[in-house]
């Protein structure tokens, strides 16, 4: 509020009028002014308020924009991994069958361990 608005509102309020009948009528222009005073306050305050909101949920939507891919990474590394397992697990060793209950083993728990890693994604 600049010095051209406070006359405008005091114009409005009444105090262009020259002489008072009385005191009743001083007061009643002075409410009128500091009603128009915290209007305009008020209206600045709204406006301050409703841009912060503007710049807030504009950031907000990065944030959340971000974690999402975050998350969709996250996802996707944890399949990755999940895939390294299946893939050792499925491997045809060439001593498999000198080792069968080794090579057996190795799958059984590669496979185990390929379920416990995208079990992590449902926690």
């Amino acid at each position: 509020m600049d010095r051209d608005d406070i006359i405008r509102m005091a114009r409005e309020a009444g105090f262009d009028q020259t002489g008072l009948a009385s005191f009743t009528e001083f007061t009643a222009r002075i409410e009128r002014f500091a009603a128009l005073v915290a209007a305009a306050e008020c209206e600045r305050n709204d406006a301050y308020i409703k841009s912060l909101h503007e710049s807030v949920s504009w950031q907000a939507e990065r944030v959340i924009a971000c974690l999402k891919a975050l998350e969709k990474a996250v996802l996707a590394e944890r399949e990755a991994c999940a895939k390294v397992c299946d893939e050792h697990a499925k491997r045809n060793y060439n001593w498999a069958s000198e080792n069968a209950d080794t090579y057996h083993a190795q799958a059984h728990w590669a496979g185990r361990i390929a379920a416990a890693i995208r079990a992590r994604g449902q926690e």
